[in-house]
């Protein structure tokens, strides 16, 4: 080996620790955890499935696997909403990047906990606590949706070819370094063209997966599974937030004290906070959960207004 290769050796080397190829570096690193993060949370559920059948094709194999996921996605968003719940609760707390990853942990959660919630090979009592957790996780989203952003193209070839082109241009850059760069470049425009399909496909699969798993939340949300106490009085129904509490009742008025709420149903009238909202009948299912508002039978309830 002469001492010419030693030398463009030496300036490939140093070049690739340019801030642009950095990027490329960055990139390729982003790629490697991101598949690895897609595949342990379920976010490329193709691949996951393509090795569970390599392993086993017999049903009690996948019906295990499954439950397995299952298990894991309950504990998995347990552990983050109670950390969350830590971390919110501390208010000089400075975490904000532990509390993007543990926020990311309940919503990757979702889709798996309702598969598991539902699974009737689990026992009664997991899929009971299960889906006590994934209320907390629903009423957290509810109060705090997630932005969801259609992703953009990446163009890394594009990045780095002008990084390197800004390099080239240069005139006090002699014709050996010159010539390097420019063989650099030149190289790097097919891998990139690659990474970025491979990239793109896995933003795309992420972006697939959070719509899937917003319209999950959304039906949830509508189907009223939040965290709550319910308590049935008087031949009614009534949902109030889970808090430090008191309550009490019989087959004729129920009462209940929390932070910030009042609820006395009693005579037939319903009123919270000392607002009267109405009559209530027999087998109505009262929901006090959505701050400041009354639900009846899936439907606001609005005070009346006394003239």
């Amino acid at each position: 080996m002469n001492t010419t290769t030693l030398t463009a050796k030496a300036l490939a080397i140093k070049y690739l620790c340019t801030k642009n190829i950095i990027i490329f570096i960055l990139s390729i690193i982003i790629l490697a955890s991101a598949s690895a993060f897609s595949f342990v949370l379920g976010g490329n559920a193709e691949q996951s499935r393509h090795i569970s059948d390599s392993l086993d094709t017999s049903k009690p194999f996948k019906d295990g696997l499954k439950l397995g996921e299952g298990r894991q996605a309950w504990v998995q968003a347990a552990e983050s909403h109670m950390h969350l719940t830590l971390i919110n609760s501390d208010r000089d707390n400075k975490e904000e990047m532990l509390r993007g990853f543990l926020i990311d942990n309940m919503w990757l959660s979702v889709i798996r906990l309702e598969e598991f919630i539902h699974n009737e090979d689990a026992p009664s009592e997991n899929r009971a606590a299960a889906s006590r957790t994934l209320a907390k996780i629903v009423g957290y989203f509810k109060k705090h949706p997630k932005k969801i952003e259609k992703p953009e193209g990446t163009n890394l070839a594009e990045e780095i070819d002008k990084g390197l082109g800004a390099k080239l241009s240069d005139d006090e850059m002699d014709a050996q370094e010159k010539d390097v760069l420019a063989q650099i470049r030149d190289k790097a425009k097919g891998p990139m063209t690659e990474m970025e399909n491979t990239f793109d496909d896995l933003l795309h699969g992420f972006y697939r997966r959070n719509i899937k798993t917003q319209a999950v939340i959304d039906r949830l949300i509508k189907e009223r599974h939040l965290p709550g106490n319910k308590h049935q009085f008087a031949r009614i129904t009534f949902w109030v937030p889970k808090s430090n509490s008191t309550s009490s009742g019989s087959d004729n008025e129920f009462e209940f004290s929390g932070i910030g709420i009042e609820v006395i149903y009693r005579e037939g009238i319903l009123t919270m906070n000392g607002i009267e909202y109405g009559k209530l009948t027999k087998g109505d299912v009262v929901d006090f959960r959505d701050e400041g508002d009354v639900l009846v039978n899936g439907e606001i309830r609005l005070p009346i207004t006394k003239k």
